[in-house]
């Protein structure tokens, strides 16, 4: 069980948070490379800031405060141009950085610009993936995990807007007794014959059920009344583990699966519970599949050599 104070110490991650602090000090996937084909323009929300994402013309991306700061005009419907993101109001521009470098109504020799910044952030993109680093310079490498850069996978990113906390969505990873109920015994029982869902949550696939499990809990699950069990001992562990990263980061350390050295961020392993090999081996196996492909085995092959994320 935790206090309410612990629990809002885990759950809330805005500016100036514990928690908030931690979760910095990682790269976080913000929207699809795809989207900025539609608009070169985007809104996102990302540790409780709003920010807008942009890629200039000369194709370089930014990642800044939604608001600018002269008349405080949403940038959302800012002109993307060679250098930067120009608010419509009244054409002050802002580079990838969130510097303003241009106040077209001023003076030319006013340095009113140089002392105008809004909150600016590293953006990467990997995998088809763009991802932000919010927390002090200088930022970590991007991790390079295995999915995001290997050869000869097919990558298929999908985008969901739900309302309730992080927290719940992982510790349901810590959970394995879930599996068998939620998964198992309840999947068999929506699938009866004559069951109609009456207007609730659909429940008839994997994601679905674990949706309703997690949005029943409440936008902020009610932690100090729960009551855990022996089975519970991941979640216990999950939670003890975050404690502790979060006393890292406040003491501005790095904390776990930081990474600041090229030559162990090639590709990063990341593991499975049976491991990669045996498991896709056997799907092959069980679905038809012929018993060789030189392309599955190249990838595996890669798979295998690849250097674990907890090295």
């Amino acid at each position: 069980m935790l206090s309410v104070k612990e629990n809002e110490r885990l759950t809330s991650v805005g500016p100036g948070t514990p928690m908030g602090a931690l979760m910095r000090r990682y790269w976080h996937p913000v929207a699809a490379s795809a989207v900025l084909d539609e608009n070169p323009v985007q809104p996102t929300k990302i540790l409780g800031e709003s920010l807008v994402l942009f890629r200039d013309r000369q194709g370089r991306l930014g990642l800044i405060g939604d608001t600018c700061p002269h008349r405080r005009i949403s940038l959302l419907y800012g002109i993307p141009e060679e250098e930067g993101l120009r608010c419509p109001y009244h054409g002050w521009m802002f580079d990838c950085t969130g510097q303003c470098i241009e106040m077209p109504a001023e003076a030319p020799e006013s340095t009113l610009k140089n002392r105008v910044r809004i909150p600016g952030y590293p953006v990467e993109e990997l995998g088809g993936l763009i991802f932000a680093y919010l927390a002090p310079q200088p930022a970590p490498s991007l991790p390079r995990s295995n999915l995001f850069v290997m050869d000869g996978v097919w990558r298929d990113i999908g985008v969901t807007t739900v309302p309730w906390n992080w927290l719940p969505c992982m510790e349901n990873s810590l959970d394995p007794v879930h599996t068998e109920w939620l998964h198992g015994h309840y999947y068999n029982y929506v699938m009866e014959p004559l069951k109609d869902e009456h207007g609730q949550h659909i429940t008839d696939f994997v994601l679905g059920q674990d949706m309703m499990a997690w949005v029943t809990q409440g936008p902020i699950a009610e932690r100090p009344l729960e009551r855990l069990g022996e089975s519970d001992k991941g979640i216990i562990l999950y939670r003890r583990l975050l404690r502790e990263q979060m006393a890292t980061a406040e003491a501005g350390k790095d904390p776990m699966n930081v990474f600041r050295d090229p030559t162990k961020n090639t590709i990063l392993h990341i593991p499975t519970e049976h491991g990669l090999v045996e498991t896709t081996r056997a799907r092959r196996l069980s679905t038809g599949q012929a018993p060789y492909s030189q392309l599955m085995d190249q990838i595996e092959m890669q798979w295998a050599n690849a250097p674990s994320a907890a090295d």
